[in-house]
């Protein structure tokens, strides 16, 4: 990976210095400027002067160089296809400025092309309309942390401009914004050397946590090669370097995927030798007396030092005598069936066996043979269920077996549940025996059944799943076995299918048990110890809270409880540990929720305490209403923070937070208003001058381009018919206008009067009006650029339409047709006002009459080309079978001959050269498409 990004920073590196002879837009870096446009006056439709200040503002925030080029698509140098020229020129421009001293390592540019028409839908742009974008980054983004790779990763972030340019109206800044903010964002996130230090101590860590927890699970030979590596994270943490830690993390990570391997082969070979042993056991009878001994030996030793290739070696010697007991048990059937057999002859032996009686036979031998397969496949699910049933039970029996043991005989809940679940293991493993003792009787039935018997084998293929008897007293002699014997009734279909529920019972509480054994050993004051309820007191003591909010805990007392309650617990501990662990498990609970009571308590003071004020706060002299007046929120601040003290001292009591919480929110927020509506006061009086001003020269500005809009539109009123719907805007806007000047009256008396946080509000709201009406008047002369955009394509298309009806015409010849009802065009006489576009489509109609009659005439003249290749195939065939005909009536001669002239035709027509075929894909394709990328186009 590393060798091909190098490959990739290298083809850029030249790419840049290929691209720096091209013919480059004239642009100087300049260093306090991230935002360009050339030609420089020039500005793309919708991005306004202070859409060029507002990208140059939030270019100026990132956190590295982005930035902006946009470039009118008619001045794009180069020619071609517009995303090449648009790469070109970036790749110049930036090989340019790296030469005035920009840093080409960390930096973005994100540039567009925007033609005149790129405000268009794309079929009513004039053509070669250049409407693309393309980001570029430096090298350190591409490479390093970053990997910010053009092709893989740009669509999500170039895609937000794509979106925000295919909408009606359009909006290029705030797609721009969003590509900045989105790429900074993330290159910092992938870059930050805090973060990259966090988050390489996060991994750290969870390396070293679960390594641990293999260690812990390991034995002692798979444990000893990686233990130190611990040890070497927890010093590479107290050093923090990020190199080192990200080194580490990943050295840990592969070699605790290698340990963990390990592990689960070690217990993975494991379970399979206890199987084996099992099956081994079972067979026992076929072996020679003291013939299994050492390899029982060995396997013991093996399991407990936990040494994969022993214990692995050893699971292949074992199932090497499983299959030796195997082979034996087959060879004493083998013996049995011959016997069999020869019972059999004796009987077949005689002095002539009926033809019919022969046939019977061969047909009882093929029911016996589908008989004999289905009870083997129903028996061989059954045996295989039960020997991972039984793996499982051992898995369980024997871990932590002597933990267990020891708490046989302790008393109460305890006992209770430890006899509970040993009764249940008793069930599961008398249950499995059972099913095993069951499979090996309805074996020996059908090892008696007759040669020819069909109905003994279904009787035993039904009878696997039966229900049947066993007792448990067979099992006696089983060391795994303690349950009292008893005579059990077992379905084995149905314990088969609760058997999986059963097991997962059984480790659940068996978990609780051992966490039970584990408590008994630690002490009451350990385990519930006094620090966590005195730190709960020191936080509501530094609220200066009654400590009663706490009182329901277990230690709340003095220390003579506190004593009484850890020796009652002890005591449990000593008889009963499940009792115990429950009692300190409820314990905790209560010592919790009294914990987030008093986290809620200081989160909620806390933050009423950073708001409050001591004194009403301070503001020039102004003529106020009472809901504007800091003074009077002032005073019902301090009415409802005294409801609130109150609400703390019943929650002592109660215990009720929700109350407390919601009082002192609703007083923050009132205390939060008091400071609001003071600066609001200084902020008014400190800058109304400045306001006044800007709002009289915005009343101006909307003035003034009304005025041009409407001489514009009304000039436009003889030549278009949509224009009374731009003077429509313009009234609108004058009206907007008019209602802000009336405000503009209204302000000066409120000055007067020495409301002067009245008169900034109603100032704002004047802005607001003037802006309204600056907007009427855009978009009143927006719609009169488009009327006369649709006015020149009008025109364009009129001056073509001869050449596209002559080739028309051409088209229908070609294809044999007459062009004799080919509708002719005959351009309108223009008088008075027009709708355009209504023409435009009125063309429209008239070229698809004449694209209709082309298609027409090409349909009539493909039907006649396929009529004349079938009459000709017909023909062919018809001479064909006359040949055919002929030639078995004449000679064999004649026949050598004319099969020969066959031949020779059949070749001839084989060989004509077929008509050319394409030799790859191909299809059409449209204007639009998403980014693809580093750019893209709409």
């Amino acid at each position: 990976m590393a060798h091909w990004l190098t490959m990739l920073e290298t083809k850029m590196l030249l790419a840049l210095l290929m691209t720096a002879q091209a013919k480059s837009i004239p642009l100087n870096f300049q260093d306090d400027r991230m935002v360009y446009t050339w030609p420089a006056s020039w500005r793309p439709d919708g991005v306004s002067a202070k859409g060029i200040e507002a990208l140059e503002e939030d270019t100026a925030r990132r956190h590295y160089p982005f930035y902006v080029v946009l470039i009118q698509g008619e001045a794009l140098p180069g020619s071609g296809d517009g995303m090449v020229r648009l790469q070109a020129a970036t790749d110049a421009l930036m090989s340019r400025w790296g030469g005035q001293g920009m840093d080409l390592s960390e930096y973005s540019v994100f540039s567009v092309a925007w033609g005149d028409d790129c405000d268009k839908p794309p079929s009513l742009r004039q053509p070669n309309t250049v409407c693309k974008f393309f980001l570029n980054t430096g090298s350190t983004f591409i490479n390093g942390p970053a990997g910010f790779l053009p092709s893989r990763d740009h669509e999500p972030f170039t895609s937000r401009f794509l979106d925000a340019v295919s909408t009606t109206p359009q909006d290029p800044t705030g797609g721009i914004l969003a590509v900045i903010d989105s790429v900074d964002d993330m290159l910092w996130e992938r870059t930050d050397p805090e973060v990259l230090a966090g988050r390489a101590v996060l991994n750290l860590r969870e390396a070293a946590a679960y390594r641990t927890v293999l260690l812990e699970e390991a034995s002692e030979l798979e444990g000893a090669r990686y233990a130190h590596q611990v040890t070497a994270a927890e010093e590479a943490l107290r050093r923090r370097n990020t190199d080192e830690m990200v080194r580490m993390a990943e050295e840990m990570r592969l070699n605790s995927e290698t340990l963990a391997a390990r592990i689960a082969q070690r217990e993975g070979a494991a379970r399979g030798l206890e199987l084996e042993l099992i099956r081994i056991r079972e067979r026992s009878v076929l072996a020679e007396p003291g013939e299994l001994d050492a390899l029982m030996t060995a396997a013991d030793v093996a399991l407990s030092r936990g040494d994969l290739d022993v214990i692995t070696d050893l699971a292949l010697r074992a199932r090497s005598v499983n299959g030796d007991l195997a082979d034996r048990a087959v060879a004493r059937r083998e013996a049995e069936q011959r016997t069999l057999q020869a019972q059999l002859g004796a009987l077949t032996i005689g002095g002539g066996v009926l033809f019919a009686g022969i046939i019977g036979i061969g047909a009882r031998r093929r029911r016996l043979k589908l008989a004999r397969a289905e009870y083997e496949a129903k028996r061989d699910r059954i045996a295989t269920g039960l020997d991972n049933a039984a793996a499982r039970y051992m898995n369980l029996e024997l871990d932590n077996r002597e933990t267990i043991a020891a708490l046989q005989d302790t008393d109460g809940r305890t006992g209770e549940e430890c006899r509970a679940v040993s009764a249940e293991l008793d069930d599961i493993y008398a249950g499995i025996r059972a099913l095993e003792s069951h499979l090996d009787a309805v074996d020996a039935l059908v090892a008696r059944s007759g040669p020819l018997a069909v109905a003994p084998i279904r009787s035993a293929t039904d009878a696997l799943t039966e229900t049947f008897s066993y007792d448990t007293g067979e099992l006696t002699h089983d060391d795994l076995f303690g349950g009292e014997t008893r005579l059990l009734a077992i379905d084995g279909g149905v314990f088969m299918s609760q058997l999986q529920d059963r097991f997962a019972a059984v480790v659940e509480r068996r978990s609780v048990l051992l966490m039970a054994c584990e408590s008994r050993f630690q002490s009451a004051r350990a385990q519930l110890p006094h620090h966590a309820l005195d730190a709960l007191l020191s936080r509501l003591s530094a609220l200066q809270v009654s400590a009663l909010w706490v009182s329901d805990h277990p230690l709340f007392g003095d220390d003579d409880a506190d004593q009484t309650l850890y020796d009652r617990l002890d005591d449990i501990r000593q008889h009963d540990p499940l009792a115990y662990l429950e009692a300190l498990e409820a314990h905790r609970a209560v010592e919790a929720a009294g914990a987030v009571r008093v986290e809620g308590l200081e989160a909620a003071l806390s933050a009423l305490a950073a708001a409050r004020l001591e004194i009403p706060p301070m503001h020039p002299l102004c003529v106020l209403k009472p809901g504007d007046n800091p003074a009077h929120t002032f005073s019902r601040a301090r009415g409802m923070e005294d409801i609130m003290h109150g609400l703390v001292a019943e929650g002592a009591v109660t215990h009720l937070l929700g109350p407390v919480i919601e009082k002192a929110e609703e007083t923050r927020q009132a205390w939060l208003t008091c400071h609001k509506q003071a600066a609001e006061i200084r902020s008014a009086i400190a800058g109304i001058e400045e306001v006044a001003a800007c709002a009289e020269q915005q009343l101006d500005a909307a003035s003034a381009v009304l005025v041009q809009a409407r001489s514009d539109l009304s000039a436009a009123t003889g030549q278009f018919s949509r224009a009374q719907i731009g003077l429509g805007r313009i009234k609108a806007g004058e009206a907007t206008l008019s209602s802000a000047q009336a405000l503009q009256h209204r302000v000066s008396s409120l000055r007067g009067e020495g409301r002067t946080l009245d008169a900034h509000r109603t100032l704002a709201a004047l802005q607001g009006l003037a802006g309204q009406a600056s907007e009427e008047a855009h978009q009143a002369r927006d719609l009169l650029r488009r009327l006369e955009d649709e006015r020149r394509e009008y025109l364009r298309r009129l001056e073509s339409m001869a050449a596209r009806r002559a080739s028309a015409v051409e088209k229908v010849q070609k294809y044999g047709g007459s062009a004799a009802g080919l509708p002719a065009f005959r351009a309108p006489s223009l008088s008075g006002p027009q709708d355009f576009s209504d023409l435009c489509r009125q063309l429209n109609v008239v070229e698809e009459a004449w694209s209709s009659r082309v298609r027409t005439a090409r349909r009539a003249h493909e039907d006649d080309q396929r009529w004349q290749r079938e009459a000709a195939e017909r023909t062919r065939q018809a001479a064909a079978q006359s040949r055919q005909t002929a030639a078995r009536s004449s000679h064999t001669a004649w026949k050598s001959s004319a099969s020969g002239s066959t031949f020779q035709s059949t070749r001839r027509r084989t060989s004509t050269p077929s008509s050319p075929r394409s030799s790859g894909g191909g299809g059409s394709f449209g204007s639009g498409g998403r980014s693809s990328g580093g750019g893209g186009g709409w």
